[in-house]
């Protein structure tokens, strides 16, 4: 059983630089592993894959149905973009490989006592585009993804994190959607740390400001 506490982001915040540096050298060398795993050694230990995580499957024609008439133009044509910008890469990008495919604060233990990180919850493994991975890493701030992407030695390509802050933003439209569809967020509240007022950009504000209501 993996000892620690969930690496939630007061608690990210709270911790020294020291550790946190610390913290993103495992994180770039887990992601690093994982990512140059390949089918072979898959089929030969016999480990199953799930499907690709389908939870946005659908969430384009959704977001039509439930936002069109609660955003701004601005900020509709800006979700617009997200949508049109990912089908392009899906389409471009032919790197595949292993993927956590849930990798996010929730699912990231720290030891504070053996400076070590656990990851858990590997229901959603498949093989897909790595920067995948990173998305939600941006619950501790732009910086910490620069320190664990300049450490990572898996498959990089220019495009790397532009597709990494697309995949960003397609979760704060999934939640946006969500408040919706299950109820679990208040809209307003989803929109508030989705939508930054002052330029009506979509999703300018840390991912962690719109996951700490679950």
């Amino acid at each position: 059983m993996i000892q620690g506490t969930e690496l939630t982001e007061p608690l990210f915040d709270a911790l020294t630089s020291s550790d946190k540096t610390i913290i993103a050298k495992q994180i770039a060398q887990f992601l690093s592993d994982l990512h140059t795993i390949s089918k072979e050694e898959i089929e030969h230990y016999h480990i199953s894959l799930e499907k690709p995580f389908d939870g946005y499957a659908g969430l384009e024609k959704d977001s039509e149905i439930y936002l069109k008439t609660r955003l701004t133009p601005l900020e509709y044509d800006s979700m617009r973009k997200v949508f049109s910008d990912i089908a392009q890469i899906e389409m471009q990008n032919k790197v595949s490989v292993l993927t956590h495919g849930d990798f996010s604060p929730r699912h990231i233990i720290w030891n504070a006592t053996t400076k070590q990180i656990g990851i858990i919850d590997f229901s959603d493994r498949s093989f897909a585009d790595q920067s995948i991975d990173f998305a939600e890493l941006y619950s501790y701030g732009s910086h910490f993804v620069e320190q664990i992407y300049n450490c990572y030695t898996g498959p990089k390509d220019p495009e790397f994190l532009e597709r990494v802050r697309l995949y960003q933003k397609r979760v704060g439209i999934f939640f946006l959607v969500d408040s919706f569809r299950t109820k679990k967020i208040d809209y307003k509240e989803a929109k508030k740390f989705s939508i930054k007022p002052s330029n009506s950009n979509f999703f300018t504000v840390p991912l962690s400001e719109r996951l700490r209501f679950f």
